[in-house]
């Protein structure tokens, strides 16, 4: 076997270990928690060495949306998270600064989706389409 040939098989067998290792801690419900994390970073690393050109954080949702098989539920808008979005700990992130008009936006989308509570309790992911459709349609009807 070449040097290069040991590199690789022992690489994917340590790999092999360490993904047996989360399942079983998946499988202990005390430490459930931890396989969730472990298979986290592995596939943070994973998607660092399928994407090297992208932040690592891209990298890791592009992985998560290309291969997942899940792109519709993960492409999902969270309402809860907007509806609280002013008073949580993400308010002043620079990825969120440029979401201009939210007061409006929630004003639209309460009458159709309800208080926080209302959202806790039915539909808390809803595509992003459906969120655009009557803010559009409300910013039409404001302009006329």
């Amino acid at each position: 076997m070449s040097e290069k040939t040991h590199f690789i098989d022992a690489y994917f067998k340590k790999w092999e270990a360490d993904v047996a290792k989360a399942a079983e801690l998946l499988g202990n419900q005390r430490f459930h928690l931890e396989g969730i994390l472990v298979l986290s970073c592995y596939l943070g690393a994973f998607s660092a060495m399928r994407f090297p050109s992208l932040h690592d954080g891209d990298a890791y949702k592009k992985i998560v949306l290309d291969y997942s098989g899940q792109r519709e539920f993960f492409e999902k808008i969270d309402l809860l998270f907007l509806f609280q979005w002013p008073r949580s700990k993400l308010a002043d992130n620079r990825n969120y600064q440029s979401f201009k008009n939210y007061r409006d936006i929630v004003a639209v989308l309460k009458p159709i989706y309800g208080s926080e509570d209302d959202v806790k309790a039915g539909t808390r992911y809803v595509a992003a389409n459906q969120l655009i459709e009557p803010v559009l349609a409300a910013s039409a009807l404001s302009l006329k």
